[in-house]
């Protein structure tokens, strides 16, 4: 059941990629892969957040159904990173938490802006 609109998903990118981009400067990591792998993630986030067909985009290039799948594939590299590049003893709950987060949202939200216009009411025969 996708319960989350595209324009909080929309919202939530914009903050998410922040994070990801600016957080692992703030986290002591002497893993590179630990500190580039989101910033990867964010980055991409971002520029495809730009081009989504959604409320908050730039260019409306991007179908939903495909910004959903990427953030599906970003929170898996994410949520597996810490053993796939061996750096799981040093950090790895902030991966897994983003990268589940990030599955979650490409699960939960709705593949369509809502339909924003009005119509009159039907006129009914008597």
């Amino acid at each position: 059941m996708r319960f989350i609109p595209t324009q909080v998903h929309a919202i939530a990118d914009y903050l998410g990629a922040a994070l990801l981009i600016l957080g692992p400067f703030f986290v002591l990591s002497t893993s590179s892969w630990g500190l580039w792998i989101p910033v990867f993630a964010g980055t991409v986030i971002l520029l495809q957040s730009l081009f989504t067909k959604f409320e908050l985009s730039f260019g409306k290039i991007i179908p939903m159904n495909v910004h959903l799948m990427t953030d599906f594939v970003l929170g898996f590299l994410l949520l597996v990173s810490p053993w796939m590049f061996s750096f799981s003893r040093e950090m790895f709950l902030p991966h897994v938490v983003v990268g589940i987060g990030l599955m979650g949202a490409a699960i939960f939200t709705k593949t369509h802006e809502p339909d924003h216009t009005f119509s009159s009411p039907k006129a009914t025969m008597r």
